[in-house]
């Protein structure tokens, strides 16, 4: 990477989940992961309309500052604006309904809202109907969430006719069990981000209490919803095409291309 290319990567300043969060550029990371990364699917969109990208792991490994550092560097490579990153989590049902539905767990009737992040807390079939009306290619709007007011804001993102790099990341975008298991297909290219489990714990507390959450609310959930979570999702991993192994949740430590 020449000096050029790292001082226009510099003019921008990227912020981690919709909060003030300021996240800073490591430059060995750059050059070591995120270039050559970039470069491979820079190369495979062609001529294609549109190129998705689905970037999946455990909650707390990092995903969202991992999406903005690719797009970022995609975009500062082409110099141009081809890459958007979409969230899953701005299909997260509101509030208001995860508060107003229950769900039967071990015999017990259990409201939505105390395992928010579970995968029945997502309105799936918006996400698969948005997911193909992408690939069909022009401008599209959508949902992006709040760790502010820890809700869903319609119509928060777009996503422009230029735009053909479409980078996706989510909890569950590489289940196999129903309905989930249909998005597999609709990724051009798969990414595990893979990170251990106390690791991740680590960040999610750290990203709640930003967000304003206190301490009792947010150990109780790590415990319910978190770990269970993760231990799901981390068994996704053997369909991803490349594996991105992290020493924390900012940086990686190797990728493995599991596809040859």
């Amino acid at each position: 990477m020449n000096d050029k290319l790292w001082e226009n990567l510099n003019e921008n300043v990227i912020h981690a989940d919709g909060t003030d969060y300021q996240l800073f550029l490591d430059r060995e990371q750059i050059v070591d992961y995120y270039c050559p990364l970039a470069n491979i699917i820079i190369n495979k969109l062609e001529n294609k309309n549109r190129f998705i990208v689905g970037i999946a792991g455990p909650p707390g490994s990092g995903k969202t500052a991992f999406a903005s550092i690719l797009a970022l560097v995609i975009n500062t490579i082409a110099n141009k604006n081809i890459a958007s990153i979409v969230s899953l989590d701005g299909w997260h049902f509101s509030n208001i309904y995860l508060e107003n539905k229950y769900v039967k767990i071990n015999d017990d009737m259990i409201c939505l809202k105390k395992i928010k992040g579970n995968p029945n807390t997502y309105d799936f079939y918006s996400f698969w109907q948005f997911l193909k009306r992408v690939s069909d290619g022009g401008s599209i709007k959508f949902p992006k969430y709040s760790r502010k007011i820890h809700d869903p804001i319609q119509d928060a993102g777009q996503i422009s006719d230029h735009q053909r790099i479409i980078i996706v990341e989510g909890n569950f975008l590489f289940l196999s069990q129903q309905p989930w298991n249909v998005l597999k297909e609709l990724f051009s290219l798969k990414i595990f981000l893979d990170l251990d489990i106390e690791i991740v714990c680590d960040f999610i507390k750290e990203r709640q209490l930003r967000g304003g959450r206190d301490l009792e609310y947010i150990e109780k959930q790590i415990k319910t919803v978190d770990i269970p979570n993760a231990q799901l999702i981390t068994s996704t991993k053997k369909y991803a095409d490349i594996l991105i192994m992290k020493k924390d949740s900012v940086h990686i430590k190797k990728i493995i291309n599991c596809r040859g």
